[in-house]
């Protein structure tokens, strides 16, 4: 059986898919409006969901400042991400590259976390490395 986690990744993994695929549509326009328009809508989806839900999320000054720095950082990179899509000779090329993060957050999460890396995953990493290189020559 398919845990919660994996297919809870499938549907991130269209859903980022379509955003990616949308922001090609859109890369000749300007990023900053666009950002600033994607993240209007996905703040009043957030609001819908949060007061849907009944129950305060955010209660402390710590999370709202850590929820703040990650929308900075999540602008920051939105805007980065248009622009790489724009000029990309092929979208899926940039996106393959920024999207590797989660490299840097696996072994990030192994040193302060304490999660699992174990010798075949830490070989994947190297793979997708040796990948990203092979995408950027």
């Amino acid at each position: 059986m398919l845990q919660p986690w994996f297919i809870y990744s499938l549907f991130a993994f269209f859903g980022y898919f379509a955003v990616n695929f949308i922001f090609k549509l859109i890369s000749n326009e300007n990023p900053y409006l666009m950002s600033l328009l994607l993240y209007g809508c996905a703040a009043l989806a957030m609001l819908i969901v949060v007061l849907s839900e009944k129950r305060v999320v955010i209660n402390s000054f710590k999370n709202i400042a850590l929820a703040s720095l990650a929308g900075i950082f999540s602008v920051i990179a939105t805007v980065f991400a248009l622009k790489s899509i724009k000029i990309a000779p092929n979208p899926g090329y940039s996106v393959a590259i920024y999207s590797a993060n989660f490299v840097l957050l696996a072994i990030i999460s192994s040193l302060v976390f304490k999660s699992e890396l174990s010798l075949t995953k830490f070989i994947g990493i190297i793979s997708i490395f040796a990948g990203i290189v092979l995408l950027s020559v």
